[in-house]
């Protein structure tokens, strides 16, 4: 928007580069006007992040041959910096205040979990001076507060300068208060999914809601402006508090300025992490697939393809044709790919895997705006089977253990936690340990970063099967007791404790369905 009218010129090429990509200039040649609209139509595999989505300087503008009835030009010299479009939530790592009476998920929900009273709360250790504002999903209709603080002097709804209250108790209406002060019952219905909204503009604080099925960046409808100005350079955070036992906030964001969000996501679809399986049903107790075995290979998206060409688009597994099955058109982001084992055929867990991408065929499997998937981040062979990193274990404690052809190792002296295995090589990143329980003698298994002696007391994770109370499974790590599980488990079953990411878990597979 300009300050005055101009001529509009080469409509359709003179433009404005954001992100990269061409906007162009829309209208009418000749036609006069103070407002210049550029568009731009989204195209396959596009990808803007909202700390792209900015005009980089007065170079990106492209406006030939534009200009007012005195021939004078747009003049850009006060665009020095980057201009942005939208915006970052400012702070991404919210404080949870008032003990442990709220929880947060990885979905990014806060829910107070104990506790009745405005006695929680959770707030933003960055905040913004002149424009911006907090937004927050209603995750369900307990009582709840959002709003702006100038800081965070307690857990209460009491210490919130600027508060938009969701006050379940009058029928989910809206209700304003202004340090502790009730200033406004606004008399306005909410549902959970809806979202609060509290803005500093100016020197104004300014109350919204917005219906769920208008989504966040919609305007929403004003409730309230308040009757106090704030100085503009007070710098605002984040603040909050939850009353009810179950409430629930979501999408809970702080942002500088009045841009909204934006970005542009149509990428490719891409396998996502831990993508490809294996089904291990029709193999037999050591893993091994025989004549007529159908093995199921499956490759998870993190977006919806639709199926093509099922029966030719195929995985190349060790030389063997994996055939992508399902029905051609069905929308899925799971593609299972089988083969049935046939007679002579011999591959070993070593060659059990995908070479690269170049062994995948997927023509014509696209997404929802016509994305092929996206294999690029496959750069080398998919292993899609595993070899034990150690087959020659050590055993600690003298001779109290032995070790039998079979692979089985037996305590043969001195009841106590003074005997072990052990490996000499570890992993990192992703793995796990395995073993079958010869009998119901008890025994732990686990993962350490060293093995300090031969105790239990050294094994960082225990899985610990304990007949003293009726072989059950008792989680230990480091030494401490963790979890009584209360599974029952019997000679033959398998323990086994993993590594995924950064989490240990901790698994009982029965004798019957086999490691």
């Amino acid at each position: 928007t300009l300050d005055k009218d101009i001529i509009l010129a080469n409509v359709g090429s003179n433009k404005v580069i954001v992100a990269g990509q061409e906007f162009l200039l829309t209208g009418v040649n000749g036609a006069t006007t103070n407002t210049l609209d550029f568009v731009y139509t989204v195209q396959a595999n596009d990808k803007i992040s909202a700390q792209d989505f900015d005009i980089d300087g007065a170079d990106d503008i492209v406006l030939t041959d534009v200009k007012d009835v005195d021939g004078n030009s747009i003049n850009f010299s006060s665009i020095t910096d980057s201009v942005a479009l939208s915006n970052e939530s400012l702070d991404t790592d919210l404080m949870i205040g008032g003990g442990n009476k709220i929880t947060h998920t990885n979905g990014g929900v806060y829910e107070k979990t104990a506790s009745a009273g405005w006695n929680a709360d959770v707030a933003s250790s960055k905040g913004f001076i002149n424009d911006g504002y907090v937004i927050a999903k209603l995750g369900n209709t307990g009582r709840v507060m959002l709003g702006l603080s100038s800081d965070d002097s307690s857990d209460s709804y009491r210490s919130i300068d600027y508060a938009l209250y969701a006050d379940s108790g009058i029928g989910n209406k809206f209700v304003i208060y202004e340090s502790s002060v009730r200033k406004r019952d606004t008399s306005v219905v909410y549902a959970a999914g809806d979202y609060m909204k509290v803005t500093r503009s100016g020197t104004q604080i300014k109350y919204y809601h917005i219906k769920a099925s208008d989504g966040p960046h919609a305007k929403g409808t004003l409730l309230y402006t308040s009757s106090k100005t704030s100085n503009a350079n007070t710098k605002l955070f984040l603040d909050s508090s939850f009353h009810d036992v179950g409430a629930k906030l979501a999408e809970m964001q702080i942002f500088s300025g009045k841009n909204l969000p934006f970005s542009v996501d149509v990428g490719a679809p891409k396998p996502i992490a831990n993508a490809w399986h294996i089904d291990s049903g029709a193999a037999n107790s050591k893993g091994v697939f025989t004549i007529g075995d159908e093995i199921k290979l499956t490759l998870t998206i993190d977006e919806a393809v639709t199926l093509a060409k099922v029966g030719s688009n195929k995985i190349i597994v060790a030389g063997k044709e994996f055939l992508l099955t399902g029905a051609n058109g069905t929308l899925t982001n799971t593609l299972v790919f089988t083969y049935t084992v046939k007679i002579n055929d011999t591959v070993g867990n070593k060659f059990f895997n995908i070479n690269g991408k170049n062994s995948i065929f997927l023509s014509d499997i696209v997404d929802g705006d016509g994305n092929t998937i996206d294999l690029s981040s496959i750069t080398s062979p998919v292993k899609l089977s595993n070899e034990s990193l150690d087959t020659d274990l050590t055993i600690g404690g003298g001779n109290k253990i032995t070790h039998t052809n079979g692979g089985v190792y037996e305590k043969t002296a001195s009841a106590g936690w003074n005997a072990d295995v052990a490996s000499s090589k570890g992993f990192i990143n992703d793995g796990y340990v395995i073993a079958k329980l010869g009998n119901t003698g008890r025994v732990m298994l686990g993962l350490s970063s060293d093995n300090t002696d031969s105790s239990y007391t050294s094994i960082d994770y225990a899985l610990y099967a304990d007949s003293g109370i009726g072989n059950k499974f008792i989680i230990y790590e480091s030494s401490g007791k963790k979890r009584n599980t209360g599974v029952v488990y019997v000679a033959g079953d398998y323990m086994k404790v993993a590594r995924s990411g950064t989490q240990i878990k901790y698994y009982h597979i029965k004798a019957s369905d086999g490691p």
